[in-house]
């Protein structure tokens, strides 16, 4: 894992977000440290970021950019059509996120 809580801070700020509560990013970004799998660590803050919505704005842009940290995204359209996708259907079940991903990003 090689993305900090400063950055997606500033991450979201360039997106015009803002901070409302960083407690459950932290909580994941130490959980990332027990996981081996990047897949499961990204799928952990995606949920975080999409779910909790710790930003004002720009929570989904956010999740995209921890995403690109994690493994090169190969169609950002299909990738990005399934983040809106956990978001729309409240999708808080690490492995379906996992699905998901790898299946948005093959």
């Amino acid at each position: 894992m090689n993305i900090t809580l400063e950055e997606i801070k500033k991450v979201n700020r360039s997106f015009g977000g803002r901070l409302l509560s960083d407690s459950s990013i932290d909580l994941a970004l130490s959980r990332c440290k027990t996981i081996k799998s990047e897949y499961r660590q990204a799928a952990l803050l995606i949920r975080v970021i999409i779910v909790d919505h710790p930003f004002s704005d720009a929570n989904k842009r956010t999740s995209l950019y921890v995403l690109g940290k994690f493994f090169p995204i190969k169609d950002q359209e299909k990738v990005a059509n399934a983040i809106i996708r956990i978001a729309k259907e409240s999708i808080v079940d690490i492995d379906k996120i996992v699905e998901v991903i790898k299946n948005a990003n093959r």
